[in-house]
């Protein structure tokens, strides 16, 4: 059990995420008209560097609303996975520069998700392999699931509540009985700046955090 909220790589925030989603979205829409129909998973990548802009996956109102929290959404994912399917390798999130990718925050629209995000300790002696999944040209740094599986410290489901996830920890998600949607936005600067590791990352998402 992880207690120090530094070593926890997932906080629960209180963001309203209520009128996020652009009315009449329909997420399934992504899929059929994708590269991915048929195989079972796909992702999406939105922002102004991309082929869909924000307003295609968000409402301009609730876009406003982050931008008054002081957290102005830059980009975003739409990951899709079918039952069942558990990826066969944990990986950590890059940008295109080939710099980490902190964090994110992440929700599942599904309100009966069954599925779980999970986070590996994996010593640094064991070096991964960078390779770019899809269409979205977005990197990522993985290892085989079958190496690193037992190096696992946390886990968590994240149904439709926005949640801090650190993606820069090794990482993979367990898909069960559901299909899963997941909506992952990304901010990297902050009032021009960089945050540059996960402690600095909760100390600016603080007053966001839910106390349990």
């Amino acid at each position: 059990m992880v207690d120090d909220k530094y070593k926890k790589p997932w906080h629960v925030l209180k963001i309203d995420i209520e009128s996020a989603l652009r009315p009449g979205l329909r997420l399934q829409q992504f899929y059929e008209n994708s590269e991915f129909f048929g195989k079972g998973m796909g992702v999406w990548d939105f922002g102004k560097k991309t082929n869909y802009g924000l307003d295609r996956l968000f409402s301009d109102t609730w876009l406003g609303k982050m931008e008054d929290l002081g957290i102005p959404v830059n980009s975003s994912l739409l990951f899709y996975r079918k039952p069942h399917l558990i990826y066969p390798e944990a990986h950590i999130d890059v940008f295109s520069d080939k710099a980490i990718a902190l964090y994110a925050i992440n929700w599942v629209p599904d309100i009966d998700d069954d599925s779980e995000m999970v986070w590996y300790d994996i010593p640094a002696g064991i070096e991964g392999a960078s390779k770019i999944i899809g269409n979205t040209k977005t990197p990522y740094v993985s290892w085989p699931l079958d190496q690193v599986e037992h190096y696992e410290f946390s886990r968590k489901c994240l149904g439709p509540i926005p949640t801090l996830v650190s993606t820069g920890t090794p990482h993979n998600v367990i898909v069960r009985e559901r299909e899963r949607w997941s909506i992952s936005i990304r901010m990297r600067y902050h009032d021009g700046k960089v945050l540059n590791n996960w402690q600095e990352v909760v100390d600016f998402y603080q007053e966001f955090i839910f106390q349990e």
